[in-house]
């Protein structure tokens, strides 16, 4: 599951990299196991959040997201961990 995680958190980094006017170059994979990533995040785009497209802001909800499962997968157990995935689930269902 964190494999998968990180790939995902992965993924998310090269899309948002794709946008030629945010510098990435501080972000990485390893980087998003840190706390303060987010804040890492949001400076970056700060200056052009009323430029970037939708797409790219719902990466960065996304990388929110995938941090959290990251550190809820090693803070939760199984079943703790089952509903917060379930919960993600309900919420994100139209």
């Amino acid at each position: 599951v964190q494999a998968a995680i990180i790939a995902c958190i992965d993924a998310c980094l090269v899309e948002i990299s794709k946008n030629n006017k945010i510098d990435v170059s501080g972000l990485s994979v390893e980087s998003a196991i840190m706390t303060n990533f987010q804040f890492f995040i949001r400076q970056q785009l700060a200056h052009l959040w009323h430029q970037v497209g939708f797409k790219t802001r719902q990466l960065v909800e996304d990388l929110k997201t995938l941090q959290r499962l990251l550190t809820s997968l090693t803070h939760y157990d199984c079943v703790a961990f089952l509903q917060l995935l379930n919960a993600l689930r309900a919420a994100s269902d139209p």
